[in-house]
């Protein structure tokens, strides 16, 4: 489907999330959550090297999702050790840390940070292995776009090509 390769053909079980938006009513009144129906589940044919990018690509999204976390707490616990331990601040247990040392902790977490984002940002909006750029399920209805097409197709009408 995505590559246009007919050699071993492969179904890829793929899922569009479900849209949603939230609502507050009033100042007063709680938010709610509205599901517009849009996500579904489907299998697409593939073949499979196409199908072991898709699958290499949730890994990746996977660790640098995973690292975002780790870098952003990280940086939260040196943010708050930076505001503890200012300069000139005698912090219980913090005398002992030279606040440079803190400074360059701060530094190195912001910059770790900053490059899971732009990992992050790589993998799931410029990687050529999402399948979220080539198969959209909605209402049980599979479109795809393989590449050379520059609209998205019913997955029937592209596999009677």
């Amino acid at each position: 489907m995505r590559c246009g390769s007919e050699e071993n053909i492969e179904d890829y079980h793929h899922t569009t999330p479900d849209l949603q938006t939230s609502k507050r009513i009033s100042r007063h009144v709680r938010s709610y959550t509205i599901y517009k129906g849009t996500g579904g589940t489907g299998h697409v044919p593939i073949c499979s090297s196409c199908k072991k990018e898709f699958s290499n690509w949730k890994i990746y999204n996977g660790i640098s999702l995973g690292l975002i976390i780790v870098f952003w707490l990280f940086f939260s616990f040196m943010l708050l050790l930076l505001m503890i331990a200012g300069p000139g601040s005698i912090a219980p247990g913090l005398e002992d840390i030279p606040f440079e040392s803190i400074q360059i902790g701060f530094g190195i977490s912001l910059a770790f940070a900053i490059i899971s984002i732009i990992i992050f940002f790589y993998i799931n909006y410029v990687s050529k292995s999402n399948p979220k750029k080539y198969i959209i399920i909605s209402k049980g209805i599979i479109l795809v776009k393989p590449i050379g097409f520059s609209n998205w197709i019913f997955l029937q009408d592209f596999q009677n090509l």
